[in-house]
């Protein structure tokens, strides 16, 4: 299945993800304003927290996944085998998880914000994300990245439907919500698997070498990559508990938008990139392409929820979360300097230099940990959000000295400073309008907000030729890109 990797349209898939993104966006933030109104600060508080401690749990059967994506997506690789290996690991990791749980569940209770019938749920679902991971893996493997993202926003969909008949009936809690989202994770797996149709084997004995010859720095990096970023959520569940967790993510998810982008672009780089590289062609310049615009969207979220933090955070989630500005605008920022990191982490595993991506990972989370519980120990939320930017900030510095040891130069942005100032023109409109119109009012902070939206790609589309010439092929290509987007 390399072929069709080493031919895949960054571009088309993009947009793909790009198209899809738009609904999963409006689907998760409905989601999210539904769960803080009905479950409480620390009812959503638990909510989340087990969804970072699922994350956290799967990392081995994750990493398998990203190894088979990463060899599935090579030239002439047995597939098969791969996806064997990846399947098979993961049933023995989950039967020794089962009894490790069982035995863990007093410690749990008694130091996080989770009761133990939100631990019986948490096991449900971090069983089942196991295999949703996998299926979107092995979607983006066979060349399918932007499919990848049509299947999590028909899951989020079916996902708030079902969260909205639960409100309905009176049921929602953290538990029943997280045994909706397994039930619907495990649906759209299944499908996926049904459709791709990739049949797994065991692997041979040259399949296992090429998975450890990989997977002896993939797999230390994606638990450092992993446990760093769910350490805040956990770490602030464990220190102040499940308000707290409910304010950070909270604000974790409305500047998803900035984040989103980044992940559209880098999923399919690094399939391309690794495909180019095993067939021995240079893959810097769609290093540099990509990273010219994977920080774009987040520049333009951090200056426009800067004016009016606190009614985007009250519009979001209630008034209860209005004083969690502060938080917002820091997250914002976040967003901005992981858009700056991520496509160069993804080259780097795409040619095969996973050490060096471990090294920063583990080098973030030996200082960041510690700084974390201070953070939150003398500054609370707003503490922890500080020391986030100042470390994602160092990252940046330090992934661009390991692209300098690895493609021979730096690897920066060319219209950077560009957006920039554009971005910063937008804020300025919404800053304006917040002093002279109540923007309390959800429909004058939509207009306001769709209003310095069109302001800063009207300007960019005046500055940039690029953008002008992308934007044109957008509008051509984009009703082609939908029609195609189903597998097979």
């Amino acid at each position: 299945m390399g072929t069709a990797t080493a031919e895949l349209d960054i571009r088309r898939e993009s947009l793909i993800a790009a198209a899809a993104n738009v609904v999963l966006i409006a689907v998760q933030l409905a989601t999210l304003g539904l769960l803080t109104r009905t479950l409480g600060a620390d009812g959503v508080g638990t909510y989340f927290f087990a969804l970072s401690a699922a994350i956290l749990a799967i990392i081995p059967s994750r990493e398998l996944g990203e190894i088979m994506r990463k060899r599935v997506s090579e030239i002439d690789s047995p597939s098969h085998e791969f996806f064997g290996l990846a399947q098979a690991g993961t049933v023995l990791y989950l039967l020794v998880c089962v009894p490790v749980l069982s035995l863990a569940t007093p410690v749990v209770t008694a130091w996080t914000p989770l009761t133990g019938e939100t631990v019986l749920a948490f096991g449900v679902y971090a069983a089942v994300l196991t295999q949703s991971e996998m299926a979107t893996r092995l979607l983006d493997a066979v060349g399918k990245p932007g499919a990848s993202m049509v299947s999590q926003t028909v899951r989020e969909t079916v996902f708030f439907g079902g969260v909205l008949a639960l409100v309905w009936l009176g049921g929602a809690s953290p538990q029943t919500v997280l045994l909706l989202g397994a039930g619907v994770r495990l649906s759209v797996a299944l499908g996926t698997y049904w459709v791709v149709g990739l049949v797994p084997r065991l692997p041979s004995r040259d399949s296992l070498a090429s998975a450890v010859a990989f997977g002896k720095w993939s797999v230390p990096t994606g638990i450092a990559s992993h446990v760093w970023g769910q350490a805040p959520t956990l770490l602030l569940g464990v220190v102040l508990g499940g308000s707290s967790v409910a304010v950070y993510e909270t604000a974790k998810r409305v500047t998803m938008i900035g984040a989103y982008l980044a992940t559209c672009i880098t999923d399919p780089l690094l399939v391309k990139v690794s495909a180019m590289h095993s067939a021995g062609e240079d893959v810097l310049s769609h290093v540099e392409l990509a990273l010219d615009y994977t920080p774009s969207v987040a520049l333009l979220t951090l200056f426009l929820v800067a004016p009016i933090a606190p009614e985007i955070m009250s519009l979001a989630a209630g008034s209860a979360y209005a004083t969690g500005g502060v938080v917002l605008v820091g997250v914002a920022l976040t967003r901005v300097l992981w858009g700056l990191k991520r496509p160069v982490s993804a080259a780097l595993l795409g040619v095969g230099q996973p050490r060096y991506v471990f090294g920063l990972f583990a080098g973030l989370l030996t200082v960041g940990g510690p700084a974390i519980v201070l953070g939150a120990t003398y500054g609370g939320v707003a503490g922890v959000v500080f020391v986030l930017v100042v470390l994602e900030l160092g990252g940046v510095l330090l992934v661009q000295g390991v692209a300098r040891l690895v493609f021979g130069r730096f690897v920066r942005p060319t219209t950077l400073s560009r957006q920039l100032v554009i971005a910063a023109t937008a804020g300025a409109f919404v800053w304006l309008a917040s002093h002279s119109l109540d923007l309390t009012s959800p429909s004058t902070l939509a207009a306001v907000l769709a209003g310095a939206v069109v302001l800063h790609y009207g300007l960019f589309a005046l500055a940039s030729d690029r953008f002008r010439a992308g934007s044109a092929r957008t509008v051509r290509e984009l009703g082609q890109a939908l029609a195609t987007v189903t597998p097979g």
